[in-house]
């Protein structure tokens, strides 16, 4: 069985041996058992389910948080000669069911799709008659509750088990802490519980964390000393945008990355990285998951991240191609002050969420008992601008509201658009018998739409310029206005944030959100807070105080600030004054007045001593050493 795994390794991947726990991982899955790996960053987990999937029949269905991984992760094995395809927000609904129905028919071995797709009506209907051989759970921390970045659409992928009880699961993740683990086998139901832990030892990261105040200063040194590609994150957009353009004073190759940049800043700035055009992205956590170069030689963090969870997953984007890396951290006191603000900042009083709540709703005329589903563009800066309100308040609602169910947050990589045929067969007859552009545009539409008139059905507007060999923005401009003559419903959403309010409008009185739950969350995230605190002030070694967080026990690295200092030799009080003698003569009250010796008086005890057997003579006020 296995050697059969290390021929595809070897005829795909061109790799002669698996690393780390990749075996291990493969063989519980091809023994049917779900399964839940701890690798970390970097660490080759994408192996662990493709290779069992070619072993068997049927479709290996892998759920992934964000369209575009899945689409690096969809070409990276149609490269590779192996079929694969995922289900992204711009296909058309007949293109949909043109995938599905491949699927079905096994021309596909792979297919990706986002959590939000499994409630999908459409796709459960396809999913009923397809044969799963696996289904994998991409950064399945995502589905905990007590995850850093829990998502509740991911707690959807628990109803694939409704369909296909016998399938085995396959978790994946870089950090989750014993309770995340036991909170992600339960949601996913798992039969038994199975946890396999990979090495989270890394030999070629240096972990150093320093107290300094000049942490542009520093900053500029490491950048012009490696002249490699680096990370720099900090916690807010606006530091995002001070640090980088202190950086370019410099004449550094430096670019701030943050969520209020427009997709196409963020992709651009993205890709020059990538190729190395660009040799620094200082940024928030927005980039992050899905970022993979292998090249990465520093990180640095300038603002203390929230949490360990965080800190670790960052620093695992630096030195994945195995040569050294640096992962350093620049703190002082107002830091700890400004991170513990920041923590509290993002649970406001429960009357200030409904405060939020209420405006959202507001902003959208929509009345009290109305608005369920209700799908609209929305900028977050323009809100607080509007409302007066402070971001990270508004941003932490956002997500205390997505938790319960109430709405959907989120940033569309892509725009969406669909359309909804009003008029009847008579009308669109007539219409169709002019012969200008409206006609062959609305039977363009009639052949997407197919029988799903009067229902709305998604379309892009690229394809269907190139199908009638239009400009784009003409087939906008001429939806809009057959939306204007009553013949269709045009929605267009474009790139960038969108909420989806998932409950309808109730009174802020009626308004239920279970405080226990509330407080719960807000005292983990002071805990992880203070435990980040804590490895900067207390840790004895940054890596073995990392992976203990994790439960994983190890020894010390001996390669981080920590281990070095303390290999470096202490001096006895007697050392120091023959170190600081052999330099040249020094006057008594030296040894009396410097607070480097503070046992004054054990000092000059010592003197009077060396001055007896002649090691030590006087000359004048000055003490000198004889050398021999």
């Amino acid at each position: 069985m296995l050697e059969k795994a290390r021929n595809i390794l070897k005829k795909y991947w061109a790799y002669d041996s698996f690393r780390s726990i990749q075996e291990q991982v493969i063989s519980s899955i091809l023994l049917g058992k779900d399964t839940l790996a701890l690798m970390p960053t970097g660490g080759g987990k994408s192996i662990c389910y493709q290779i069992p999937a070619l072993m068997q029949e049927g479709i290996c269905i892998v759920i992934s948080p964000l369209i575009s991984l899945m689409k690096d992760q969809t070409d990276s094995l149609v490269k590779k000669g192996l079929k694969a395809c995922c289900l992204s927000e711009d296909l058309f609904h007949r293109n949909i069911d043109e995938v599905l129905n491949k699927v079905l028919t096994m021309k596909y071995k792979f297919l990706f799709i986002t959590p939000e797709r499994i409630k999908n009506q459409v796709f459960q209907h396809y999913l009923s008659k397809m044969k799963p051989c696996l289904f994998v759970v991409d950064e399945a921390h995502c589905i905990s509750e007590w995850g850093h970045e829990f998502r509740p659409e991911y707690r959807e992928i628990s109803q694939l088990r409704d369909y296909y009880p016998q399938v085995p699961i396959l978790a994946l993740t870089a950090t989750a802490t014993q309770r995340t683990i036991e909170d992600i086998q339960t949601n996913l139901n798992f039969k038994k519980e199975n946890c396999i832990r990979g090495s989270f030892k890394r030999e070629n990261l240096n972990y150093l964390v320093f107290n300094d105040n000049d942490k542009i200063g520093r900053t500029i040194e490491i950048i012009k000393k490696h002249n490699d590609t680096g990370l720099i994150y900090v916690s807010t957009r606006k530091n995002a945008i001070i640090y980088a353009e202190e950086l370019k004073k410099h004449n550094l190759s430096v670019a701030e990355y943050h969520a209020g940049l427009s997709n196409y800043e963020r992709k651009q700035r993205q890709e020059a990285w990538q190729k190395g055009e660009l040799k620094t992205m200082v940024a928030t956590k927005a980039f992050g998951m899905g970022i993979d170069k292998q090249d990465v030689r520093f990180v640095i963090h300038l603002d203390l991240p929230s949490s360990i969870e965080e800190y670790y997953q960052e620093v695992g984007r630096v030195g994945r191609d195995g040569k050294e890396a640096h992962a350093i951290l620049y703190w002082h006191q107002n830091d700890v002050k400004n991170l513990r603000k920041r923590v509290l900042m993002s649970y406001p009083e429960m009357e200030k969420i409904k405060e939020i709540y209420n405006a959202l709703y507001s902003q959208y005329n929509i009345a009290y008992y109305d608005g369920k589903n209700y799908e609209t563009p929305f900028s977050l800066n323009k809100f607080c601008y509007t409302y007066h309100f402070d971001f990270i308040s508004v941003f932490s609602t956002l997500k205390i509201l997505s938790r319960e169910g109430i709405l959907h947050y989120n940033q569309r990589e892509i725009p969406i658009s669909k359309v909804k045929i009003q008029s009847d067969y008579l009308e669109l007859r007539t219409i169709l018998k002019i012969e200008d552009d409206y006609s062959s545009l609305l039977a363009t539409l009639l052949r997407i739409c197919g029988c799903n008139q009067m229902e709305y059905t998604f379309i892009e507007e690229g394809k269907i310029a190139t199908y009638l060999r239009w400009e784009t923005e003409k087939v906008i401009l001429k939806l809009q206005s057959l939306e204007k003559m009553g013949i269709i419903t045009y929605i267009r959403f474009p790139i960038g944030e969108y909420i989806i309010f998932q409950q309808e409008r109730v009174k802020k009185k009626e308004l239920y959100i279970s405080e226990k739950n509330y407080q719960t969350l807000k005292d983990l995230s002071i805990q992880r807070a203070e435990k980040m605190i804590d490895y900067i002030e207390n840790a004895k070694c940054r890596e073995q105080y990392i992976h203990k967080y994790f439960n994983i026990e190890t020894e010390k690295c001996n390669k981080c600030d920590l281990c070095r200092s303390s290999q470096t030799k202490v001096l006895t009080l007697q050392e120091k004054i023959i170190e600081i003698l052999l330099q040249g003569e020094k006057p008594i009250s030296y040894f009396n007045n410097n607070t480097e010796f503070a046992e004054g008086e054990k000092a000059i005890e010592f003197i009077r001593q060396m001055l007896d057997e002649g090691i030590f003579t006087l000359n004048g006020d000055k003490i000198r050493f004889n050398k021999k």
